[in-house]
């Protein structure tokens, strides 16, 4: 109970702090928070997250992305938050549920390049290369960094559950189901199976189309632009050159952790 009254305690000085931004605001107040690295997948598993809570909750008038949101008007539903940070003080996880998302890197950087020169039009990478991108960007290293400080911590917070990007592809369902099951929900598999269905490739797509088109002045919509592009996996050998995979398969291998099974060596490398 007094464990209880503490967390409550805190959530409550979360919601009121005048001096944090909204986002930590819903941080702090979050029972539990999904992290990853841009471009591993967080929107699609939002999605699938919040087409469960709209149906537990009747609240279909909230966007099934913006899941923090379910919990603020239901006490059905879990107060979830989904984050990109790097590793922080250890004791910002203790009362945390941490749900930790990872995405092959060889494909998801190719994804944060088209993020950062197609969507972002960021000045300092826009003349840049994808090879150039690969060697000069940060994304590998914090990716690298992300995984190895989680893979000595899975005991800090109240629980810790990491989901691939790849094997929620592999079966959707079924990953889904691990995820409510970790946020301590009983969803029927029609359920799930109505939540992964709402959240298809195709439906997402279309969506994002027609949100840039209300706001683009020009009807003619770069695909490598949008945040829903190829939703593939292993899609990086089409997109890089050999040497860019090599560089990237070395630097796997020395640096990350095994443990995630991203150290392998593309086949026609061998």
């Amino acid at each position: 109970m007094k464990t209880k009254i503490l967390a409550l305690k805190k959530r409550i000085q979360a919601i009121i702090d005048p001096h944090k931004s909204q986002e930590d605001r819903e941080r702090d107040a979050a029972k539990y928070l999904i992290i990853s690295q841009p471009n591993s997948g967080r929107t699609w598993l939002r999605v699938m997250i919040g087409n469960v809570f709209q149906s537990l909750s009747g609240l279909n008038n909230i966007d099934p992305e913006n899941i923090s949101y379910f919990a603020e008007l239901s006490p059905k539903i879990p107060y979830v938050k989904a984050v990109h940070e790097r590793f922080k003080n250890p004791e910002d996880y203790r009362d945390k549920n941490i749900i930790l998302l990872v995405r092959d890197p060889r494909d998801a950087v190719i994804s944060n390049y088209f993020l950062k020169t197609k969507r972002d039009k960021s000045p300092k990478w826009i003349q840049k290369s994808l090879s150039e991108f690969i060697r000069e960007g940060y994304y590998l290293d914090d990716f690298i960094a992300l995984c190895n400080a989680w893979k000595g911590y899975h005991d800090l917070p109240k629980s810790f559950l990491l989901l691939r990007y790849e094997d929620i592809r592999q079966d959707t369902q079924r990953e889904l189901t691990k995820v409510m099951k970790f946020l301590g929900l009983q969803v029927s598999d029609s359920l799930i199976q109505e939540a992964v269905k709402r959240a298809s490739f195709e439906q997402m797509r279309e969506k994002e189309t027609q949100r840039k088109l209300l706001n683009e002045t020009h009807p003619n919509i770069d695909q490598e632009s949008l945040k829903v592009r190829e939703a593939k996996v292993g899609g990086y050998q089409d997109k890089i050159s050999l040497e860019d995979i090599d560089f990237i398969e070395k630097k796997l291998a020395q640096e990350l952790d095994p443990s995630y099974g991203y150290n392998y060596f593309t086949k026609q490398h061998k």
